[in-house]
């Protein structure tokens, strides 16, 4: 994706972790649900998982959980991810 939203000159992009993907209850035409994960890298979310199979499995979904950006390896290239100047992508 963009790292920065408001240029549109810009090309520098963010890599974003997909932390988990589930589709073991996806039935063909059923939903894509994606989670923005919060303030936390992947490795978090690990104890949350079970209640989202669940959920996937009722509603036959493929369930995807997306890493916020600047958390775990969510982060620009650059040498200095969390300088001034980068934390206005944030």
């Amino acid at each position: 994706q963009p790292l920065d939203h408001h240029c549109h000159t810009c090309n520098e992009t963010l890599q974003q972790s997909f932390v988990w993907i589930n589709d073991t209850g996806y039935e063909r035409g059923g939903p894509v649900v994606l989670f923005l994960g919060g303030p936390s890298s992947k490795f978090n979310y690990q104890t949350r998982l079970s209640q989202f199979v669940k959920y996937a499995t009722i509603f036959q979904c493929t369930f995807l959980l997306l890493e916020h950006r600047f958390y775990g390896i969510s982060l620009p290239e650059s040498e200095s991810p969390f300088s001034n100047s980068n934390l206005k992508y944030l």
